[in-house]
């Protein structure tokens, strides 16, 4: 089934590391440690028309998803189905890049 929708999402974190100089116009940065935290919405769409067996077996995929710290609601109908989620989320950075100072 074809699937569209949309998603907005909010991150903020913190960074730390620590760079040095390695000649005159060469850097090299490491980024230790960089937590991030954000929250998403969105909607996802399909429209196909679906029979009796199909629309059984996709409500039991759907139930069985399984996505850490996100509420989501589901409506699977003859004409296709609708998932509406909302949550948060949580990450981690790091990281190494060389810097030509120009």
């Amino acid at each position: 089934m074809p699937l569209t929708g949309s998603m907005n999402t909010y991150t903020a974190g913190i960074m730390i590391g620590s760079q040095w100089r390695l000649s005159k116009k060469f850097y090299f940065d490491w980024w230790i440690l960089g937590p991030n935290f954000g929250a998403s919405k969105g909607k996802i769409d399909g429209s196909k028309n679906l029979s009796p067996f199909e629309q059984q077996d996709l409500r039991e995929q759907l139930a069985d998803l399984d996505i850490p710290l996100t509420d989501y609601t589901y409506e699977v109908t003859d004409n296709g189905a609708k998932l509406d989620f909302d949550g948060g989320w949580a990450g981690l950075r790091g990281g190494l890049a060389i810097g030509f100072r120009f």
